[in-house]
């Protein structure tokens, strides 16, 4: 259930950079069904409908959530910043695919599962 609390809340941070209102604003009025399907847009890989526009793949995505858009490529650590890009977008789309097949979650969220060792 963690992992799922931490994909909700790692998408409601990178998603504050696209909103048109202040992030302290989108962060307390987001909604469930509106991170569930920014994350079924990001495993599909189109994100201009979530992003308006700005981003159409996730490494633009990475760049302007994550980096707020700076661009590293001519620096001295452009190969690390790359990397860094990728990793983090294959991080993203790891967590969003495991979110949006993740039927458990609202079993474990109600204590309709229990781990295997509280059974009794």
């Amino acid at each position: 259930m963690a992992s799922f609390h931490q994909t909700e809340a790692m998408l409601s941070f990178l998603l504050c950079e696209f909103q048109n209102r202040p992030d302290w604003v989108y962060l307390t009025t987001y909604g469930n069904a509106e991170i569930k399907k920014a994350a079924r847009t990001i495993s599909k890989g189109d994100l201009s409908g979530i992003t308006d526009g700005a981003a159409s793949d996730i490494k633009a995505f990475i760049k302007l959530a994550v980096f707020a858009g700076w661009d590293f490529s001519k620096s001295d650590g452009a190969a690390v910043w790359e990397q860094s890009v990728d990793d983090l977008g294959w991080l993203v789309q790891y967590t969003v695919e495991r979110f949006c097949s993740g039927n458990e979650y609202n079993s474990y969220k109600h204590g309709l599962r229990w781990p295997s060792a509280r059974r009794v």
